[in-house]
């Protein structure tokens, strides 16, 4: 049995705010159901001369206030549209820069400026500082080289956007705990918690100059933030070796300790202890020297406690008695 497919559509008016992509289409309802198919799309406008399709990132609050007057032209907002019009690209898995495109037996992902852009920046941004400004946070899919793509995380909104995250934590939900080779890999959710991977940072920052963002919050509602004019992580061969330089930021510097040292899981110990392991005594992992006096990736031990440096640690605020509620470590491309 067929399923009627009802859509509302605003004839002679269209919606001018946050325009992310134009592309030409032979009707109204092939335009709708392209945006039913993109996660970027939160309404359309169709264009009767020319045929172009308008994806807006965005739809208006108000109808009434928002929509212009435009003869023979119409508007469709994506919370009107059914979920059944994106037929086997319905709860796809696409990231936010990539359109769901049907196959006989599934669906493809598929770059969502491919379809429109010779700009190869468009099409395969090496980090979130190629996503365009206007576009959402949220999970997207770079190339950081011709040969390596993977899904990350990218803050569109903070100090000027294009931030690729690479490690948070929310409310300890996932085990920070790993070895070696899930550490490189990386692991988590990319929405919530996770660990980008130490192959992927490094392939990332490889790219250009990079300035390092971390974000700390307590349980007391408090927040404080650091930030590091540059930052790389070297290759596997380096044992993923931490360069950072040129700090700032609202709390004091427990990071640059760490500057030179390799990355040590409880499995690889790339530390200076002449016994015993770090990442083994302080229930983590961590770029550790001997041993650390920060480190974001320990047990997540919700505030206050008795064992001296473990949990959440950045020494210069809290101490090495407090385990931290939350922590981001980004980077932005300049």
């Amino acid at each position: 049995m067929c399923e009627i497919v009802t859509i509302k559509k605003e004839s002679h008016k269209i919606f001018k705010e946050n325009l992310v992509l134009e592309m030409s289409m032979s009707m109204w309802l092939i335009c709708v159901q392209f945006c039913s198919r993109t996660k970027i799309c939160k309404s359309v406008n169709f264009i009767t001369q020319n045929k172009p399709c308008q994806i807006n990132g965005n739809e208006p609050a108000n109808f009434a206030n928002e929509l212009l007057e435009s003869a023979g032209n119409c508007f469709v907002a994506s919370s009107s549209i059914s979920k059944s019009l994106a037929g086997i690209c319905k709860g796809h898995y696409c990231n936010i820069n990539e359109v769901c495109i049907p196959t006989s037996q599934s669906y493809l992902c598929l770059p969502l400026f491919g379809l429109t852009s010779g700009n190869d920046k468009l099409i395969h941004p090496r980090d979130c500082s190629d996503i365009p400004l206007q576009y959402p946070s949220g999970v997207y899919r770079i190339y950081s080289n011709p040969s390596t793509d993977f899904s990350v995380y990218c803050d569109m909104e903070t100090a000027g956007g294009g931030w690729t995250v690479f490690q948070r934590w929310e409310n300890g939900s996932v085990d920070f705990y790993r070895n070696w080779t899930t550490y490189e890999t990386g692991f988590g959710d990319l929405n919530h918690e996770f660990w980008l991977g130490n192959k992927n940072i490094a392939s990332i920052t490889v790219n250009g100059r990079y300035r390092l963002l971390v974000q700390l919050k307590d349980f007391e509602g408090n927040s404080r933030y650091v930030q590091y004019n540059t930052f790389t992580v070297g290759d596997s061969m380096s044992g993923y070796v931490l360069k950072i330089s040129g700090f700032s930021g609202n709390t004091g510097d427990s990071l640059s300790y760490q500057n030179g040292m390799k990355f040590t899981t409880y499995d690889r110990a790339n530390d200076k202890l002449s016994t015993n392991n770090c990442a083994t005594k302080y229930k983590g992992a961590w770029w550790f020297g001997s041993c650390h006096i920060s480190h974001l990736n320990g047990a997540y031990l919700k505030g206050p406690h008795s064992s001296n440096a473990r949990g959440i640690v950045w020494k210069h605020w809290k101490g090495f008695y407090y385990s931290l509620k939350s922590t981001r470590m980004m980077i932005q491309r300049y």
